[in-house]
């Protein structure tokens, strides 16, 4: 008796004494997590009408499938065994034939794995996708390949060569250019955190991935992705830090003047419910989706789960071969990929369109100065005009515009 009450006095001294791992400090940053994610999902769903997961899934997010109901499939997927049949039927319905963009099919198939769809839309989308539209392309066709999805046409080692060999020097990776990017990076490190452990050389590159989102993040606690500091970026963050298992509460090189990425998030809520692109901004629904996610990870994280984008309900041994009608396609244009509602406009190519219809209106009225300035008409003039400003229409009509957004998923 005397033995059992000294080792509980020990117990007792080295909890107080910080030395077990499972401290009060950690319990307090996963109850915070935790309440945070319950109430935003809360929130949420009532905004859909519910407060049952279920029903919202047999609602809102099946009327929506397709559009933005993806990131709240992902989530609810890792919260428990619901039926996602009606989801799966309407986006299935809505994707046939479709032309899409490859992170966009990506996407969608990433969706129907998490739903336990054994169709072959996500056959065709891993022999025909990967690699098709820049380093997000590679990022998620890497994350159906760890759950055991294949393709035909790549071996996962290859698509993890790709991406490791796009690692920039200051140890980040970039979506434009050679600029890295706090999403990117941390969207890159999402996808290689299952390697990890058995790969030299991934351990290495999520090394340098850390530091370099160590020294990106601002004085503020936050992130910026293309000049603004952003909740997505900051929960983007916080979901490669949990996928890798640093625990970005405690760990000093992100915890900017004591305040924690928990409490950086809380400071893009909305007072009417949900999370803004941008403190102090309007509801975005992009935003509310992405902290969800990243809490949901973060909580996963704490409690000794698999990482977000790995699910139990995938059933790679059952997908069935790739259809050969009804076959989707893929655009010449780019991805049109989730944004955020305060963006606009909504796709690269209604941005292309505004672009040359400038840069021929510039034209005309380069012609109408002509016209009324000088007074001898040179006809040379004229057409050396109409000859740049069909060269600059021209340029901006193939060149590969995109929009911050449509470069990532859904920051995305």
């Amino acid at each position: 008796m005397k033995k059992r009450m000294v080792a509980l006095l020990l117990v007792i001294l080295l909890l107080a004494a910080g030395l077990v791992p499972c401290s009060a400090e950690e319990t307090t940053h996963a109850a915070a997590a935790q309440g945070m994610l319950e109430q935003l999902l809360k929130q949420r769903m009532e905004m859909g009408g519910t407060n049952d997961p279920q029903e919202w899934i047999n609602g809102e997010l099946t009327l929506r499938a397709g559009e933005d109901a993806e990131w709240y499939i992902l989530l609810l997927s890792k919260r428990g065994a619901y039926d996602f049949a009606s989801y799966e039927k309407a986006l299935l319905q809505r994707i046939d034939g479709q032309s899409a963009g490859a992170v966009t099919m990506q996407k969608y198939a990433l969706c129907l794995a998490a739903a336990g769809s054994t169709d072959g839309y996500i056959s065709w989308v891993m022999n025909h996708t990967v690699g098709q539209l820049g380093l997000m392309s590679w990022v998620f066709a890497l994350h159906m390949m760890n759950n055991g999805y294949e393709s035909n046409a790549i071996t996962s080692g290859q698509v993890l060569t790709t991406v490791l060999g796009a690692q920039q020097s200051d140890g980040g990776w970039a979506t434009v250019g050679k600029q890295s990017d706090a999403d990117a990076t941390s969207m890159t490190v999402q996808a290689l955190a299952p390697h990890a452990a058995s790969n030299a050389a991934v351990a290495d590159a999520v090394a340098r991935a850390v530091a370099y989102l160590a020294s990106a993040q601002t004085e503020s606690g936050s992130f910026i992705s293309y000049g603004v500091e952003n909740a997505e970026s900051v929960a983007q963050v916080l979901m490669a830090l949990s996928s890798v298992g640093i625990d970005a509460m405690t760990d000093e090189r992100f915890v900017k003047n004591g305040c924690t990425l928990l409490q950086v998030l809380e400071t893009y809520r909305c007072k009417s419910g949900g999370m803004a692109h941008t403190a102090g901004a309007e509801f975005s629904e992009n935003a509310t989706a992405q902290v969800l996610t990243a809490l949901e990870a973060y909580c996963s994280f704490l409690e000794g789960r698999s990482s977000f984008y790995l699910f139990a309900s995938a059933r790679p041994g059952d997908v069935q071969p790739e259809k050969t009608t009804s076959a989707p396609s893929l655009p010449d244009t780019s991805d049109e990929t989730p944004k955020d509602t305060q963006e606009a406009p909504e796709s690269g190519t209604s941005l292309r369109m505004l672009l040359c219809g400038g840069a021929a209106l510039v034209g005309l009225i380069w012609c109408a100065v002509l016209f009324f300035v000088k007074k001898k008409k040179d006809r040379q003039s004229y057409l050396t005009v109409l000859l740049a400003t069909a060269v600059a229409v021209g340029g901006l009509w193939i060149a590969d515009i995109r929009l911050p957004q449509q470069v990532h998923y859904g920051s995305y």
